[in-house]
């Protein structure tokens, strides 16, 4: 925001999920000449203290209410900004809602704030992972433990894990297999949704699963901006999202990667999700489904 004060000079502003309230002091600070900071949780009221405390009252005004709920003393903004992204981008993440206030107030020449995101995915390796969840059901004090070695994998490897992973551990270069525009796209196109995925790997090694970042872009007219959370980047409180299939599969220098990714909403909640992996190595064929709940 601050980069791109042509954005926000003299603008009025809605911040969805305000939170604290951080990025519509931000937004002040870039030039906005009102901004409407809204919020259902009573997080709200401490933005109101902040707010209050940095002498900004006259010019945010923070509503604690549902965005779909909500009432706005204008009929249109000129910029939406909002922190929605969650892990794996999507899960548990204010998308719906910040498109809901799009579509209502924001003008057909508004700018949104992130402006597009993108999720990636490629394949890694993680042994120590492995070792320490599955392969430490051995024997141990003159025990055969291995019998539980099954329960163990799927306790550890039923969810996708939160997780850094070091730089070195992907093994191909990431393919994107979901871009979001923030300004056109309907959230009846973001909550289902397929994506094929064709890779090669850049060198040899056991692969444990498919791991998943994001990056965000922030098109403004002096400058785009981009946030990403890849284990090449400066680490964020994202982490990356890491599928781990029960059983490693080898691949070598140049082994192709194939696979598809199905992404639906959870029947118990719309904020979890189910993904379909189905991932072929050399012949080997793995399916896997994981819960993101």
């Amino acid at each position: 925001m601050l980069n791109n004060p042509s954005d926000f000079q003299d603008k009025i502003v809605l911040d969805v999920g305000c939170g604290t309230g951080i990025l519509s002091i931000f937004a002040i600070h870039a030039g906005a000449k009102h901004v409407y900071a809204i919020d259902a949780c009573d997080i709200s009221l401490e933005a109101q203290k902040l707010i209050d405390s940095n002498k900004l009252t006259d010019r945010i005004t923070v509503i604690k209410s549902k965005i779909e709920d909500a009432v706005l003393p204008v009929p249109h903004v000129d910029v939406i900004i909002s922190e929605w992204m969650g892990y794996f981008l999507v899960y548990e993440s204010m998308l719906e809602s910040v498109l809901f206030a799009r579509d209502k107030w924001l003008k057909p020449d508004g700018k949104m704030y992130p402006s597009t995101a993108n999720i990636f995915i490629t394949p890694f390796t993680d042994e120590e992972y492995y070792e320490d969840r599955v392969d430490f059901w051995g024997n141990m004090y003159g025990i055969d433990f291995s019998v539980l070695k099954p329960a163990a994998k799927k306790s550890a490897f039923c969810q996708p894990q939160i997780e850094y992973l070091a730089p070195e551990g992907q093994l191909a270069f990431p393919q994107k297999i979901l871009r979001i525009d923030c300004k056109k796209d309907s959230y009846a196109d973001i909550r289902s949704w397929n994506a094929e995925f064709d890779l090669l790997s850049v060198g040899s090694g056991r692969m444990n699963g498919l791991m998943a970042h994001f990056t965000v872009e922030f098109n403004g007219t002096d400058e785009t901006l981009i946030l990403s959370t890849s284990p090449d980047a400066e680490p964020t409180h994202w982490h990356q999202t890491l599928f781990y299939f029960d059983e490693p599969i080898q691949v070598s220098q140049d082994s192709v990667i194939q696979g598809k990714i199905q992404v639906q909403q959870h029947h118990e909640s719309h904020r979890f999700i189910n993904i379909q992996m189905d991932c072929s190595v050399d012949k080997k064929t793995i399916s896997k489904l994981f819960e993101l709940k």
